[in-house]
């Protein structure tokens, strides 16, 4: 089973993503603020990671920052959700390597999981 790790804390959206993605099959694992993405990463090893750009604690471009310069993390494949705001963010950061930029506003659950899959068995 692929295991997907989903750092938001947006509770509906986060809600959704879990129910759509595990009646697929997939594991969910949960991180809601800043703090505990890089625990929860070393502690269950996801295949993928969805990490919302805007977490309590801190954004989530210095969280993909930190995973790209650590040898082991930099593997693990991102996808990075934005709302609206989030673009020029996400110009300024287009470098850190996430596989897809995801916006929130524009996609439903159905849509990440596509994407997912494409990015996990493609």
């Amino acid at each position: 089973m692929k295991k997907i790790l989903l750092a938001g804390q947006d509770d509906f959206l986060i809600s959704v993503y879990s129910s759509c993605l595990r009646n697929l099959g997939y594991g969910i694992v949960v991180a809601r603020d800043s703090g505990t993405v890089i625990g929860r990463i070393l502690k269950t090893n996801p295949d993928l990671l969805v990490l919302d750009a805007d977490l309590p604690g801190g954004d989530g471009f210095r969280i993909l920052k930190e995973l790209r310069h650590d040898p082991e993390l930099k593997k693990i494949k991102t996808i990075m959700l934005f709302s609206f705001a989030g673009e020029q963010a996400i110009l300024k950061n287009s470098d850190l390597g996430a596989v897809r930029y995801f916006k929130k506003t524009e996609n439903t659950a159905k849509d990440l999981a596509e994407e997912i899959k494409r990015i996990l068995y493609n």
